[in-house]
């Protein structure tokens, strides 16, 4: 056997093929439940199972948890995003942001260098 070879599987993947089958198992059982009529279930002596309602109701209900979730998520995310008017959404030092703001007879109109992000304020008909 060449050197650095491994001997056997690890615990990992022994756990890992274990989950696998036993997963394959259950699935073949949910699906044996939800498909096969009661009477044949009763004629093959299996009397204890659950009410094939939620053989419905969990995948549904797993479905809109999902759906809420990723709603949730985004709506969460958006409320982080900084409003449009915010210095944080200056991206690159080409781009200067320009607004126009009212004061109370003047109107200034405020550049911002973005370099620096420092405010110079200019006056009307100041060149």
């Amino acid at each position: 056997m060449p050197a650095g070879a491994s001997q056997g599987a690890t615990s990992i993947e022994v756990y890992g093929f274990t989950a696998w089958i036993t997963t394959g198992v259950a699935y073949g059982a949910f699906l044996c439940w939800a498909y096969i009529p009661e009477r044949c279930l009763q004629a093959l002596g299996i009397s204890y199972y659950p009410d094939k309602y939620w053989a419905l109701a969990v995948p549904s209900w797993i479905c809109v948890a999902v759906v809420a979730a990723y709603w949730a998520y985004e709506s969460w995310n958006e409320s982080l995003v900084p409003p449009l008017e915010s210095l944080s959404n200056i991206q690159g030092g080409a781009f200067c942001m320009h607004l126009l703001l009212h004061g109370s007879r003047l109107r200034k109109v405020i550049h911002y260098d973005c370099r620096c992000l420092q405010q110079i304020t200019c006056q009307p008909g100041a060149a």
